[in-house]
C-alpha cells in the first residue's frame, strides 16, 4: 500500500469488472451510511470508495461527498457512475496511510470493513491520525468493523469454499471461490480468492488474488482512536455485510 505509482491495490480485473454485480444485493450498508449522514454533514469524504456504491447514494440525496481509493480500475467507474448522474464530486487517488487532500471534511468515513486492508496496527493508527487531520473540529468519523469469529470457530484448513456469484442478464456468469488461514496471535486473516468467468457456459478468464485482512477488538479499535485524537466514541453492533455476519459501528468526533 506504500507504492501508489506501482500498486492498483487488490480490486482490478475482474473484481473491478463485476464488482458491483457480485454486491447487488448489499444494501444495509448503503441504507445506514445514506440514514445517518444527511446534508448538514457535508462536505463527506469516502474512504475506500470504489465504484461508488454508497457514494453515488449520497449524492443522490443531494450530499457534497468526494471519494478517495488507492484502485484506478474502480475510480474510473465510480467516474462514469459520477458523469452519467451528471453530479459534481472529486475523487482521489491515494492510499489511507498517507492521503493529503489540503481540504477538510465535516464528515469522513469508510464502509465494508475496508479500513481491515490495514496490515498492522502501526498503520492502522497513521490512517487513523491522517484522517483526524482532515476533518473539521467537531467533525464525524463513522466507520463499521468485524472479526470474523464464526470462520474462526468453524475453520479447516486447505478447504475451498464457493463465495459470491453474480449472473447478468444475457447469461454471463462469475463464481468467486475462496480459502483461508488465520493467524490469531496477529489477529489476520490470509485470502486465496478464485474469480471465474463463465461465457456461454464457458471459462473465459479467471484471477487469483490474495487478500490480507486485520482484525481489531472492541476495545482495542476504541483506545487506537483515542491515540489517534478522537473522542465521543459510540459503539454500535449491527448487520452491514452479509458475509460479516455483525459488524461493530464506531462513531468518533474530532
Amino acid at each position: 500500500m506504500d507504492n501508489i505509482d506501482s500498486n492498483n491495490g487488490h480490486y482490478v480485473g475482474l473484481v473491478a469488472d463485476w464488482y458491483d454485480d457480485l454486491l447487488a444485493d448489499e444494501t444495509k450498508d448503503i441504507e445506514y451510511y445514506t440514514d445517518i449522514i444527511q446534508t448538514k454533514d457535508a462536505p463527506v469524504l469516502e474512504l475506500a470508495c470504489g465504484t461508488g456504491r454508497v457514494l453515488l447514494a449520497l449524492l443522490e440525496n443531494k450530499v457534497s461527498t468526494d471519494g478517495l481509493d488507492l484502485s484506478q480500475p474502480m475510480l474510473d467507474i465510480c467516474k462514469q457512475k459520477i458523469e452519467k448522474g451528471q453530479f459534481q464530486s472529486n475523487l482521489f487517488r491515494q492510499d489511507l496511510i498517507s492521503f493529503e487532500l489540503g481540504k477538510s471534511y465535516q464528515t469522513i468515513f469508510v464502509s465494508g470493513g475496508s479500513f481491515q486492508l490495514m496490515s498492522s496496527t502501526e498503520l492502522a493508527i497513521k490512517a487513523l491520525q491522517q484522517i483526524y487531520k482532515h476533518l473539521n473540529q467537531g467533525g464525524r468519523f463513522i466507520c463499521d468493523l468485524w472479526i470474523p469469529w464464526d470462520e474462526i470457530v468453524n475453520y479447516q484448513p486447505n478447504i475451498w469454499k464457493t463465495g459470491r456469484i453474480a449472473t447478468r442478464p444475457d447469461g454471463q456468469k462469475l463464481v468467486v471461490t475462496y480459502s483461508k488461514t488465520f493467524d490469531l496471535k496477529n489477529q489476520s486473516q490470509t485470502g486465496i480468492f478464485k474469480y471465474e468467468w463463465f461465457k456461454d457456459g464457458n471459462l473465459i478468464d479467471t484471477n487469483l488474488d490474495e487478500i490480507k485482512l486485520k482484525w481489531f477488538g472492541v476495545e482495542e479499535f476504541k483506545y487506537m482512536l483515542e491515540k489517534a485524537g478522537f473522542k465521543n466514541i459510540s459503539i454500535e453492533e449491527r448487520p452491514m455485510m452479509s458475509s460479516h455476519c455483525v459488524s461493530n459501528v464506531y462513531i468518533a468526533t474530532k
